[in-house]
């Protein structure tokens, strides 16, 4: 007899492998045994030789399959599934008791729609169980960089005068103006624009322009 798995299960096929591609296939099947082949089953092929059922190796100690199977009876191609005991039928909100001869606790058996609209169908399944973790991009700090201080509002240009044993910080080069600080012999200070550090060295004095500030 020639059959065919049908397309649309076997692009789902192809994803759960995909997905999980050392899992057990122990219990996978496609086309029915003597068995099935004594009943009516999807696992039989209908008038157009085509297999409309699946069975996925899961076991019900990895809660991963049950929601797996979730994901396959939610797709409307399906028209029903059976796993642990339980089946439910595409668009029924929750699992029912099933009392078959096989209770279906090593495998997921799916039965797509009769159809060849169902049948022919290679888009792919949305099986969320499967889907990539979002990513989480990390929160990047702007760097804060220290405000740049207008030229206009700068320190003026002050004027050191070295004396006998002090020397003055004025304000701007003229010796009549306002004194900005009074520095000891051998106080330090730090001329702002090259870095330069002054001291008093002798008690003679000489005359420096620059910004400064005491360090």
């Amino acid at each position: 007899m020639t059959w065919t798995l049908a397309p649309t299960l076997g692009v789902l096929r192809t994803q759960v492998n995909k997905a999980m591609p050392k899992r057990d296939k122990r219990s996978d099947g496609t086309i029915g045994d003597a068995r099935h082949q004594a009943e009516h089953s999807d696992h039989n092929p209908n008038s157009n030789n085509i297999v409309c059922a699946w069975d996925c190796t899961a076991t019900p100690t990895n809660p991963v399959w049950q929601k797996l199977a979730d994901d396959m009876v939610d797709d409307d191609r399906t028209n029903y599934g059976i796993f642990n005991k339980r089946i439910r039928k595409h668009g029924e909100a929750h699992w029912r008791a099933y009392s078959g001869a096989d209770p279906h606790t090593n495998h997921i058996h799916l039965s797509i729609r009769q159809s060849s609209a169902a049948w022919n169908s290679t888009k792919p399944w949305v099986l969320k169980r499967f889907a990539p973790a979002p990513v989480v991009k990390p929160v990047v700090k702007p760097v804060v960089k220290p405000p740049v201080i207008p030229a206009s509002t700068q320190p003026a240009y002050n004027r050191v005068v070295w004396g006998f044993s002090t020397a003055y910080a004025r304000l701007n080069p003229s010796t009549a103006s306002r004194v900005v600080k009074t520095l000891a012999k051998g106080d330090k200070v730090l001329a702002v624009p090259g870095g330069t550090v002054l001291w008093a060295k002798t008690t003679v004095g000489y005359i420096l322009r620059t910004r400064l500030r005491a360090i």
